[in-house]
Protein backbone atom coordinates (compact mmCIF):
# COMPACT_ATOMS: atom_id res chain seq x y z
CA UNK A 1 0.00 0.00 0.00
CA UNK A 2 2.99 2.62 1.11
CA UNK A 3 4.23 2.16 -2.48
CA UNK A 4 1.19 2.77 -4.46
CA UNK A 5 0.85 5.68 -2.15
CA UNK A 6 4.46 6.59 -2.84
CA UNK A 7 4.38 6.14 -6.96
CA UNK A 8 0.74 8.30 -6.51
CA UNK A 9 2.71 11.18 -5.04
CA UNK A 10 5.83 10.95 -7.25
CA UNK A 11 4.19 10.74 -10.48
CA UNK A 12 0.51 12.77 -9.36
CA UNK A 13 1.74 15.79 -11.11
CA UNK A 14 1.76 13.65 -14.98
CA UNK A 15 -1.48 11.76 -13.61
CA UNK A 16 -3.13 15.20 -14.09
CA UNK A 17 -1.25 16.94 -16.80
CA UNK A 18 -2.04 13.48 -18.99
CA UNK A 19 -5.90 13.84 -18.02
CA UNK A 20 -5.76 17.76 -19.06
CA UNK A 21 -3.82 16.33 -21.88
CA UNK A 22 -5.63 13.09 -22.99
CA UNK A 23 -9.52 14.04 -21.88
CA UNK A 24 -9.57 17.88 -21.19
CA UNK A 25 -10.01 17.13 -17.92
CA UNK A 26 -9.01 19.85 -15.30
CA UNK A 27 -8.56 19.33 -11.48
CA UNK A 28 -10.86 21.83 -9.85
CA UNK A 29 -9.11 24.53 -7.49
CA UNK A 30 -10.79 25.85 -4.49
CA UNK A 31 -9.80 29.35 -4.44
CA UNK A 32 -12.06 32.19 -4.63
CA UNK A 33 -11.73 34.22 -7.83
CA UNK A 34 -13.33 37.03 -8.97
CA UNK A 35 -16.15 36.93 -11.24
CA UNK A 36 -15.69 38.46 -14.52
CA UNK A 37 -17.54 41.64 -15.53
CA UNK A 38 -20.93 41.43 -17.39
CA UNK A 39 -20.71 44.08 -19.69
CA UNK A 40 -23.95 46.40 -19.74
CA UNK A 41 -22.28 49.49 -21.64
CA UNK A 42 -19.78 50.40 -24.21
CA UNK A 43 -18.40 53.48 -24.64
CA UNK A 44 -16.35 54.94 -27.12
CA UNK A 45 -13.87 57.57 -26.82
CA UNK A 46 -12.34 60.07 -29.96
CA UNK A 47 -8.83 60.21 -29.32
CA UNK A 48 -5.97 62.48 -30.60
CA UNK A 49 -3.85 61.04 -33.79
CA UNK A 50 -0.27 60.55 -31.53
CA UNK A 51 0.66 59.71 -28.20
CA UNK A 52 -0.66 56.58 -26.05
CA UNK A 53 -3.89 55.53 -26.77
CA UNK A 54 -4.25 54.23 -23.12
CA UNK A 55 -4.02 57.81 -21.07
CA UNK A 56 -4.92 60.12 -23.97
CA UNK A 57 -7.34 62.00 -22.87
CA UNK A 58 -11.10 62.07 -25.12
CA UNK A 59 -11.60 64.49 -27.33
CA UNK A 60 -15.31 65.74 -26.08
CA UNK A 61 -17.69 63.20 -24.39
CA UNK A 62 -17.65 59.77 -24.95
CA UNK A 63 -20.54 57.62 -26.98
CA UNK A 64 -21.94 55.37 -24.30
CA UNK A 65 -24.43 52.57 -25.78
CA UNK A 66 -26.25 49.76 -23.46
CA UNK A 67 -25.10 46.27 -25.12
CA UNK A 68 -28.16 44.73 -23.78
CA UNK A 69 -30.48 46.33 -26.85
CA UNK A 70 -31.09 44.11 -29.41
CA UNK A 71 -30.99 47.16 -31.43
CA UNK A 72 -27.14 47.86 -30.56
CA UNK A 73 -26.11 44.24 -30.52
CA UNK A 74 -26.03 40.93 -32.37
CA UNK A 75 -25.37 42.78 -35.90
CA UNK A 76 -23.72 41.60 -38.92
CA UNK A 77 -20.31 43.29 -39.16
CA UNK A 78 -20.06 45.86 -42.09
CA UNK A 79 -17.91 45.41 -45.00
CA UNK A 80 -14.19 47.82 -44.55
CA UNK A 81 -15.00 51.31 -45.01
CA UNK A 82 -13.39 52.68 -48.50
CA UNK A 83 -10.65 55.22 -47.60
CA UNK A 84 -9.69 57.93 -46.69
CA UNK A 85 -12.62 58.01 -44.08
CA UNK A 86 -13.96 60.98 -43.88
CA UNK A 87 -16.67 62.11 -40.92
CA UNK A 88 -18.10 59.01 -40.41
CA UNK A 89 -21.31 58.65 -38.81
CA UNK A 90 -21.07 54.99 -37.48
CA UNK A 91 -18.80 52.48 -35.06
CA UNK A 92 -18.84 49.05 -34.24
CA UNK A 93 -17.34 46.85 -31.81
CA UNK A 94 -17.25 42.56 -31.28
CA UNK A 95 -20.22 41.70 -29.43
CA UNK A 96 -18.69 40.20 -25.82
CA UNK A 97 -22.04 37.78 -26.22
CA UNK A 98 -22.74 36.36 -29.69
CA UNK A 99 -19.52 35.29 -31.26
CA UNK A 100 -19.26 36.11 -34.90
CA UNK A 101 -21.56 39.51 -34.53
CA UNK A 102 -20.93 42.90 -33.60
CA UNK A 103 -22.22 46.00 -31.81
CA UNK A 104 -22.90 49.10 -32.93
CA UNK A 105 -23.68 52.29 -32.39
CA UNK A 106 -23.18 56.54 -33.68
CA UNK A 107 -20.03 58.58 -33.04
CA UNK A 108 -19.89 61.05 -30.86
CA UNK A 109 -21.15 64.38 -32.43
CA UNK A 110 -19.62 68.39 -32.15
CA UNK A 111 -16.06 67.32 -32.27
CA UNK A 112 -13.45 69.38 -33.47
CA UNK A 113 -11.96 69.32 -37.26
CA UNK A 114 -8.91 67.21 -37.42
CA UNK A 115 -7.02 64.64 -39.25
CA UNK A 116 -6.32 60.82 -38.38
CA UNK A 117 -8.32 61.14 -35.23
CA UNK A 118 -8.68 57.46 -32.99
CA UNK A 119 -11.16 55.58 -31.90
CA UNK A 120 -10.95 53.66 -28.77
CA UNK A 121 -13.50 51.58 -26.44
CA UNK A 122 -14.09 50.55 -23.21
CA UNK A 123 -17.08 48.12 -21.59
CA UNK A 124 -18.46 49.36 -18.34
CA UNK A 125 -20.15 47.12 -15.82
CA UNK A 126 -20.46 45.02 -12.47
CA UNK A 127 -17.52 43.71 -11.33
CA UNK A 128 -18.81 41.48 -8.42
CA UNK A 129 -21.09 43.47 -7.54
CA UNK A 130 -19.51 47.27 -8.25
CA UNK A 131 -19.59 49.41 -11.08
CA UNK A 132 -16.30 48.46 -13.07
CA UNK A 133 -14.26 49.52 -16.66
CA UNK A 134 -12.53 47.52 -18.67
CA UNK A 135 -9.13 48.68 -19.54
CA UNK A 136 -9.16 50.61 -23.77
CA UNK A 137 -9.40 48.22 -26.39
CA UNK A 138 -6.75 48.68 -28.87
CA UNK A 139 -7.11 51.55 -31.28
CA UNK A 140 -10.05 51.14 -34.42
CA UNK A 141 -9.03 50.99 -37.63
CA UNK A 142 -8.63 53.08 -40.11
CA UNK A 143 -7.93 56.47 -38.93
CA UNK A 144 -10.36 59.27 -39.66
CA UNK A 145 -11.02 62.85 -40.64
CA UNK A 146 -13.36 65.11 -39.60
CA UNK A 147 -14.15 68.32 -41.39
CA UNK A 148 -17.15 70.19 -40.98
CA UNK A 149 -19.49 70.27 -40.13
CA UNK A 150 -20.60 67.30 -38.61
CA UNK A 151 -24.13 66.68 -39.14
CA UNK A 152 -25.44 64.39 -36.27
CA UNK A 153 -27.58 61.58 -37.18
CA UNK A 154 -31.47 61.58 -37.96
CA UNK A 155 -33.09 62.41 -35.23
CA UNK A 156 -35.89 59.89 -33.58
CA UNK A 157 -39.05 59.46 -35.08
CA UNK A 158 -42.68 58.14 -34.82
CA UNK A 159 -42.58 59.52 -31.23
CA UNK A 160 -45.74 58.81 -29.12
CA UNK A 161 -47.21 60.36 -25.64
CA UNK A 162 -49.83 57.94 -24.46
CA UNK A 163 -52.20 58.70 -21.74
Amino acid sequence: MHKLLDWLVTYSGFLVAALVLVFGIAPRVSAQVPSPMVPTSISVLIIAPTGDPVTLPAIGAAMVVPIGVALNCNQAGSPPPALPLINPTKWEVDDPFTAGRVCKGTMPVGLPNGSNYRAVATFSGLCDGSPCTTPRSLVGAPPFTLQGPQVPGAGPSGLGVRP
